[in-house]
């Protein structure tokens, strides 16, 4: 339970850092409104460059290229788990999305992604230009392995890196083989908007030198592209997306400070329709000056070493419950160093459906001896049955609030059912800032106690 009251605790002076300073070194580093923002952003630079390397070539040969921009094709590939909003922005680049396979446990199945690699590769001169999308799930991937065997296959692939999962540990980054990294910086504090987009110039130049598209003063390639930076500006100005994010944000203060309802009807409603304004990255904004400024002074340390401290509470609490194993497994735990973002867990429905049915018939069996019945039994009712969907239902009355962030498309599905039964089974426990060790508690003891309700072992 929670002490109230007594001597107070000694609080360490919180150090604020300039969160837009730690990027710096990386490459041209660009601030932008959103996740899909950042990969539209990051595709049209690419785009560009494409471009660049068809005209250097077309220039060599006899039979020019009138449209060199329409000619090109482009497919990207991303890992089978993951949202609209990581693959809608490369289909509005015109890119083709194709979906890799990940293991159980959230590894990538490289035998699977190597298979795609060379089956395009094999296409000769129509052989388009490539994109990999790599993630970072929940501190586990080890992203650097995977990004240098991705280049291992195919030097001239563009390697995307999406750390939204570890945006906080920019050592953490792999900037010997990531042409570009991405990820969103709302995910992990209360900003209306903020994602970052890195152009790693010391991998992107590595192509662009091999392919001899530099300019005589090596600091352009064709149509003045420069190797230092993006190719392109992101618009500025304010948007509806961070303004009513903005506005949404402070009334949800509000609501936790009075409790009023009706202001969390309001919030929900301004955050739901400042997310359907978003474009999937046709438009790409830098961001707001608002979470600008509050980006240049964010207690960083303070954040991660919460967050750290509350997965691994919540992490040991859960690996000792009876129910571990049984009706829930945990993944791996992430990897040192990498900065906590959510606590995953994969919820067994089916044996927890199995378990409720037999617990029902065994109460039926006992209610019909004792009413003279015996030897009739009924089936399960239908009410009893659960999912994933409807058990996260159950803890969000309890206060405890575990969303699924990433619904697979059917596409990926087919390539991955995998990704399909993680998608299907998956749930997420905040380990934020916004919480500490009682919380963690709280966590695994209602979580524990929506198990047992189901089984009627209150």
């Amino acid at each position: 339970m929670y002490e109230i009251g007594s001597e107070f605790n000694y609080i360490e002076k919180e150090e604020a850092r300039d969160l837009t300073a730690m990027y710096e070194g990386s490459g041209d580093v660009r601030f932008l409104r959103c996740g899909r923002d950042a990969i539209g952003y990051v595709c049209e630079d690419i785009e560009n460059i494409a471009l660049a390397r068809a005209e250097a070539v077309n220039s060599h040969k006899e039979e020019k290229s009138a449209n060199c921009r329409g000619a090109l094709r482009y497919v990207a590939l991303l890992p089978a788990l993951c949202c609209d909003s990581m693959y809608r922005p490369f289909e509005v680049h015109g890119a083709e999305v194709m979906f890799y396979g990940i293991n159980e446990d959230l590894s990538v199945d490289t035998d699977s992604l190597k298979k795609t690699i060379d089956d395009i590769c094999s296409q000769g001169e129509d052989k388009p230009v490539i994109m990999v999308l790599t993630a970072v799930y929940y501190g586990i991937t080890d992203i650097s392995s995977l990004n240098s065997f991705i280049k291992s296959i195919d030097d001239g692939i563009y390697v995307i890196e999406d750390v939204t999962q570890g945006v906080l540990a920019p050592s953490t980054f792999d900037t010997d083989n990531a042409d570009y990294i991405i990820g969103s910086i709302r995910k992990w504090m209360g900003v209306p908007d903020g994602a970052v987009a890195i152009r790693n110039n010391k991998v992107i130049n590595n192509h662009i030198k091999g392919q001899n598209l530099l300019d005589t003063d090596d600091d352009h390639i064709s149509d003045g592209i420069a190797t230092d930076r993006f190719s392109i500006e992101p618009l500025k100005g304010e948007n509806s997306f961070a303004a009513e994010r903005s506005k949404a944000l402070r009334m949800k203060t509000q609501y936790l400070q009075n409790g009023d309802k009706e202001l969390k009807t309001r919030f929900r409603e301004l955050l739901g329709h400042a997310e359907d304004t978003l474009t999937d990255g046709e438009d790409m904004y830098e961001i707001s000056d608002e979470s600008r400024r509050y980006l240049e002074s964010v207690p960083v340390e303070k954040i991660v070493s919460t967050r750290n401290n509350n997965y691994d509470t919540l992490y040991e609490l859960l690996e000792k419950s009876a129910h571990n194993n049984v009706y829930f497994k945990l993944f791996p735990k992430k990897k040192t160093g990498m900065p906590a973002f959510m606590l995953p867990v994969m919820i067994d429905t089916d044996r927890l459906n199995k378990d409720i049915a037999d617990n029902t018939k065994n109460d039926n069996k006992k209610d019909n001896h004792i009413s003279g019945n015996a030897g009739q039994e009924s089936s399960c009712d239908k009410d009893h049955v659960i999912d994933r969907d409807g058990f996260e239902r159950l803890l969000a009355g309890k206060g405890i609030y575990a969303p699924v962030l990433w619904p697979v498309s059917d596409e990926a599905a087919k390539v991955c059912p995998v990704s399909k039964d993680i998608a299907d089974h998956i749930l997420c426990f905040w380990i934020d800032q916004r919480y500490d060790r009682f919380d963690m508690v709280q966590t695994k003891e209602c979580f524990e106690e929506t198990i047992d309700e189901l089984l009627r072992r209150q």
